[in-house]
């Protein structure tokens, strides 16, 4: 009975903390101040009707619901980084993960599988999950207004605005051996010929 009992708490007890969700992380404020503490991500990641707020406990315990009018960033486990930019016809501040961070930055918005308006590419997010549609935006490092959206039907035009200087990559991009949906690969050439 004992032993019964025992192998019910800890079964309990390992659900509470698996539905916690709270990771290691941390925000950057609007003022430039990190703040160090736990993150529970985005409660529908992969809906973008309500999915731009986290939830965050600082060192002493407070909680804090934060959406990215409120923060300039937040990163999950030391690696899963998303940045605060201002995106779109609304023109609304959104939580964008940060791909690739070099000469050239990469982030994407991730609209799901049920796709976007004509601008997102369809990608395997993860090798046991199903293709989802993204969105891709490029910016030169530290030059915050040449943010541009990866477009599949002009993504040509937008690589001579950032890889025009790397004439081996452009080569391989106006000759269809990569496409618009090798962005990722596509920056990580450029971002290591940087280097």
């Amino acid at each position: 009975m004992k032993k019964l009992f025992l192998y019910f708490f800890i079964l309990q007890a390992s659900i509470f903390f698996a539905q916690d969700g709270f990771l290691p992380g941390y925000v950057v404020t609007n003022k430039g101040d990190t703040i160090k503490g736990k993150i529970k991500d985005r409660k529908y990641p992969k809906t973008t009707s309500s999915w731009q707020k986290i939830d965050f406990i600082d060192s002493a315990g407070k909680k804090y619901g934060y959406d990215p009018e409120e923060i300039k960033e937040y990163v999950r486990k030391g690696r899963t980084r998303y940045y605060t930019l201002t995106i779109g016809v609304s023109a609304k501040p959104t939580f964008l993960e940060v791909q690739e961070d070099g000469a050239i930055i990469l982030y994407s918005y991730n609209l799901g599988t049920w796709g976007g308006a004509g601008m997102a590419i369809v990608v395997k997010t993860s090798e046991t999950g199903p293709k989802e549609h993204v969105e891709f935006f490029l910016q030169k490092k530290n030059t915050p207004n040449s943010l541009m959206q990866w477009r599949p039907g002009d993504y040509e035009r937008t690589a001579k605005v950032f890889f025009s200087d790397n004439e081996e990559l452009m080569k391989q991009i106006t000759s269809g051996v990569l496409k618009a949906e090798d962005i990722v690969e596509i920056v990580k050439k450029y971002n290591e010929s940087r280097k």
